[in-house]
């Protein structure tokens, strides 16, 4: 037995976040707050954890939140963590996740049936076409509870990681807008999965993808003010977001923090600037910049803006 070291992961955590461009300490410290509290509810229950119990979960708890890249920061700081499961995002057939979890002994094979069928689904309706080796054994372990809670049967061998509660991406249930609908459906935004253990709602947004419906194509100008349409839509998916988990996890409600990431965002400028000079696009990309932060000031929500 050792002593958990919180303050080395939250330094550790911290400066995770930092290298994937997240500046706002809070977020390691949310997710160590609530980690925390869940290492003393699993020894009142009787369930000892290992270092590996701790690690699996905060990389777990990332990878399914939508935070993969900073999961892969913090395994880039511990080499040692990769040996179990496969850091690559992959494709998957029926037959390599039955070859996967049958080897895993967090899931029991008179389960792996029902899991079997239950999976495929649950990844497809989350939207990831690849998912990382952690990411399947998350959504494994968290069926396994289900199936058990359904059953009465007693789960007291379950580990930390397995009792995360999870909203994945098909369980938003949001009177979402038409235009929001309409996003979602042209694949320009995505409504990220989310735990209990980091509560923070995460919407992704491809900016590149609304050129691929605009006839003619956009000129700066056009697509600033079509910009300036889409913050507002963004943020009304966040807060209903924030609304839903504060709903089911009311013990969590103060501590719901709201994340915007523009991906691709470097893609846009040679798309909507002619001039080959950097220092044109550069320009370019700080006014795009400014106007989708703007919105946000006046959030109910705290919301993080992140351009990738």
């Amino acid at each position: 037995m050792v002593p958990l070291d919180l303050d080395l992961l939250r330094e550790e955590l911290r400066e995770s976040f930092r290298q994937c461009g997240f500046q706002e300490e809070w977020m390691g410290d949310s997710l160590l707050g609530v980690l925390r509290e869940k290492v003393r509810e699993n020894r009142e229950d009787g369930l000892e954890m290992t270092r590996q119990d701790v690690e699996e979960s905060l990389l777990g708890a990332l990878d399914a939140t939508g935070f993969s890249d900073v999961a892969e920061a913090y395994r880039g700081r511990h080499p040692r963590l990769p040996g179990e499961f496969s850091r690559c995002l992959r494709e998957w057939t029926a037959e390599s996740l039955a070859a996967f979890l049958g080897r895993c002994p967090d899931v029991p094979s008179g389960m792996l049936p029902e899991i079997l069928r239950q999976l495929p689904e649950r990844l497809a309706g989350a939207g990831y076409p690849r998912v990382s080796e952690a990411l399947i054994l998350e959504y494994a372990r968290h069926l396994v509870h289900g199936l058990r809670a359904q059953s009465g049967e007693p789960f007291p061998e379950l580990t930390l990681c397995s009792r995360v509660r999870y909203i994945a991406a098909d369980q938003w249930n949001l009177p979402l807008t038409d235009a929001c609908l309409a996003l979602q459906e042209r694949r320009v935004i995505w409504l990220q999965p989310v735990s209990d253990i980091l509560p923070v709602v995460v919407v992704q947004c491809r900016l590149a993808r609304l050129l691929d419906f605009s006839e003619p194509p956009l000129d700066e100008a056009s697509f600033q003010t079509r910009v300036s349409r889409l913050s507002p839509l963004l943020l009304e998916c966040l807060v209903l977001m924030q609304g839903q988990v504060q709903r089911q996890w009311p013990e969590v409600a103060g501590a719901v923090r709201g994340v915007v990431r523009f991906v691709d965002f470097s893609a846009l400028p040679p798309l909507l600037c002619a001039s080959r000079r950097r220092k044109e696009r550069r320009e370019l990309s700080l006014r795009l910049e400014e106007a989708l932060r703007t919105p946000f000031s006046a959030s109910p929500l705290p919301v993080l803006v992140r351009f990738r």
